[in-house]
């Protein structure tokens, strides 16, 4: 399995471990790692999705800019490495035609946000709610993330 297959699924891990402890610091932890497994599982679908000969960067890179190739085409290469967010994420999915899976993401993507970017004041109960109500999105796609379901 590929690499980021592999540290999706360490993420999630992790972040199951985390939730299920009982410091009062690890739901915070367990919302990190939970997250960036479920957003490196979908890239992984979308990876998978792609043709076998397809540059990772290709599918997963925010920006691109427009070059000339070898024969004086203009095509696009990734600008830097950095990756798909969330939105874009969901956005590559349809353009993929893959079925964006259930559970509540966006819930575990602003609770993340608030406590990376600011200060939350989430009680840990409702931290754990939150993964919680996530985890649907993990589903099918941890157990057979080569199968990635198409729209019709």
């Amino acid at each position: 399995m590929s690499d980021i297959y592999e540290n999706a699924i360490a993420s999630i891990r992790l972040g199951i471990q985390d939730f299920q402890s009982n410091d009062e610091l690890r739901p915070i932890s367990a919302l990190r790692n939970f997250y960036a497994g479920v957003l490196l599982l979908g890239k992984q679908c979308l990876l998978n999705a792609a043709p076998d000969d397809a540059d990772p960067m290709e599918i997963l890179a925010s920006k691109f800019a427009p070059i000339l190739d070898d024969d004086g085409e203009v095509a696009y290469a990734a600008k830097g490495q950095q990756t798909i967010d969330l939105a874009e994420l969901r956005e590559r999915f349809k353009g993929f035609k893959l079925t964006w899976p259930a559970g509540d993401i966006k819930g575990l993507q602003k609770l993340r946000n608030d406590f990376e970017h600011y200060h939350s004041a989430t009680p840990k109960p409702a931290i754990r709610q939150v993964i919680a109500d996530s985890v649907e999105e993990v589903g099918d796609e941890a157990v057979d993330p080569l199968a990635p379901k198409r729209l019709d």
